[in-house]
């Protein structure tokens, strides 16, 4: 959980070692992406800092296409492979997001913005994992490092296409 500190990236990355057993401190990871208070990562700088960490571990960085159909993720998920999305977030794209789960768990759809994002913040650039797809509604499963309410969530791949910075990563075994 990245608490109200704005450290989505270093949050994401943070999760994301660890799932491959490598250990991480979102704290650290701020630092070597140069992440400012209230968020801002220089993706470029935490692509590096982290590059030789993930390869002395054995693994291997690969950036992947910006495509979010379920077909294009399917092979990384298949494999347990996690995937870090870089978007654009607004507050509609999260109360779709938001409605779109209550709706697949038969809850109650808001109309108002109880998103995890305020609306007076705007647009603001964002990074998330994608951990499952359904091909069948067309939907991709994301989870967040806004704390345990944003553990899974489901969108529809074309709501996320829409905001998609069209760059993606995996950690590969």
């Amino acid at each position: 959980d990245q608490g109200p500190k704005g450290y989505c990236s270093p949050a994401t990355w943070e999760r994301y070692l660890r799932y491959m057993d490598i250990p991480a401190d979102m704290y650290l990871l701020a630092l070597a992406g140069n992440t400012g208070a209230g968020g801002g990562t220089y993706m470029h700088e935490m692509l590096a800092a982290t590059k030789s960490l993930i390869s002395a571990n054995g693994l291997e960085l690969e950036e992947i296409g910006g495509s979010l159909p379920p077909e294009s993720i399917a092979e990384y998920i298949d494999q347990g492979l996690p995937i870090m999305w870089r978007f654009m977030t607004t507050p509609s794209f999260q109360l779709a997001a938001n409605n779109n789960t209550a709706r697949r768990n038969g809850k109650k759809v808001k109309t108002n913005n109880d998103s995890g994002q305020a609306e007076d913040t705007g647009a603001g650039g964002h990074i998330c994992l994608i951990i499952g797809y359904n091909k069948q509604t067309n939907e991709i499963a994301i989870s967040d490092s806004w704390g345990p309410r944003f553990a899974e969530r489901w969108v529809k791949a074309s709501d996320a296409q829409r905001v998609s910075y069209g760059s993606m990563n995996v950690i590969k075994w």
